[in-house]
């Protein structure tokens, strides 16, 4: 059996210890086919020194895209109507994995000092953060500037 392993990210998003960098270089050392989205990840792999070792034939090929898997981008105003939004304000997002590292929390701390700015946070919600975003939504959802939807 071959093995082909797509290296997305050098660690996991939160950090890595010691036993996920053992395992990274064990599975480069037993992969065939390495395959990285970019050049600089290629060179962040050597630095790292998990090539040492390492036979498989490496590639740098483009991440794919999402062209038919999401439909088509709708107007503005109608997406705003749908979500409760007011439409005649700005909206600042927060879409995607809601991670702790992606810094919800500046996003949080700019709507607490304005009401010309309404808070979108859409996405699954790393565990790590559940209990927080559940005190920003008790915090905030008193506020004409958060809108809590759910589909």
């Amino acid at each position: 059996m071959k093995v082909i392993w797509t290296v997305h990210n050098l660690a996991h998003h939160e950090g890595a210890d010691f036993i996920d960098r053992l395992g990274y270089r064990l599975l480069a050392r037993h992969s065939d086919l390495l395959i990285f989205h970019c050049r600089r990840a290629l060179q962040g792999f050597h630095r790292q020194n998990w090539a040492r070792g390492v036979t498989a034939q490496t590639v740098v090929m483009d991440h794919g895209n999402y062209d038919g898997v999401y439909p088509e981008p709708r107007a503005a105003l109608t997406v705003r109507e749908e979500l409760g939004l007011d439409t005649a304000r700005a909206v600042a997002c927060c879409v995607g994995q809601i991670r702790p590292y992606k810094g919800v929390e500046t996003a949080v701390e700019a709507v607490r000092r304005t009401n010309d700015v309404q808070l979108l946070v859409a996405g699954k919600v790393h565990e790590q953060l559940r209990p927080q975003l559940a005190a920003w939504q008790r915090e905030l959802r008193s506020r004409l500037n958060v809108v809590n939807h759910k589909n």
